[in-house]
């Protein structure tokens, strides 16, 4: 190895030249009972010096006694390299549907039909009414943050029950901001700047404070 070896150095024993065996080695039995695969260099001991090989002192442990081997008795220890694991790639359906950020209400337009698991859709396409919604806009039901995809609705009807990849939906117009406030337990109002909707009704402005009013004369709000 050349240059002397610094104190702490791990080294890797394969035999032991001086003063017994690998076998009766109590330091590398103290290590492999811990699953420590090295010794640590711990001292030099000139005057058991032999054919020219350097002899040093190697321990399980730094800055304790160690046993007797000489330097071609041991090679330095490798530390393993680390592995890094892969980035997993996203999808182009998962990218767009970062990047179209698609919120309940917002209105978008179908583009053009998908290949069964496409770019990442983990769903198939419906030959029938998904065709027939080609070029045609609607609103955001909800969306799957994985890869199943975007459900939409219409105006004739509360859902498709249809799954659309984001990649193939364009993004028309976005949900006027609502703000929403419990009247009772588990029964809500959503206020727009367009309309104001209490349960599953759209109902005037009027209508609604009257609601408010008498809600609060009756302690359910304040």
């Amino acid at each position: 190895m050349g240059k002397l070896l610094s104190i702490g150095t791990k080294v890797v024993p394969h035999s032991k030249s001086v003063w017994g065996n690998l076998a009766g080695s109590s330091q590398w039995k103290e290590a492999v009972d811990k699953s420590q695969p090295f010794l640590y260099v711990v001292g030099r001991r000139e005057q058991y010096d032999e054919r020219g090989d350097k002899c040093y002192a190697l321990g399980y442990e730094k800055g304790f006694g160690g046993d007797f081997f000489l330097e071609s008795d041991f090679v330095l220890y490798e530390e393993p390299k680390k592995t890094v694991a892969p980035v997993k790639q996203k999808s182009v359906h998962q990218m767009t549907l970062e990047h179209l950020d698609l919120k309940p209400g917002d209105k978008v337009k179908v583009l053009r039909k998908a290949q069964a698991r496409e770019l990442g859709w983990d769903n198939s396409w419906e030959e029938g009414d998904m065709c027939k919604a080609i070029g045609k806009v609607f609103v955001v039901e909800d969306h799957n943050p994985g890869a199943i995809g975007v459900l939409l609705k219409s105006e004739r009807v509360c859902s498709m029950n249809y799954r659309f990849p984001a990649y193939v939906l364009e993004l028309i117009e976005r949900a006027p901001k609502s703000k929403t406030m419990k009247l009772i337990a588990d029964y809500e109002a959503e206020v727009s700047a367009t309309d104001i909707k209490v349960g599953c009704q759209t109902i005037t402005k009027e209508k609604f404070t009257d609601l408010v009013k008498l809600a609060k004369e009756m302690g359910l709000i304040s």
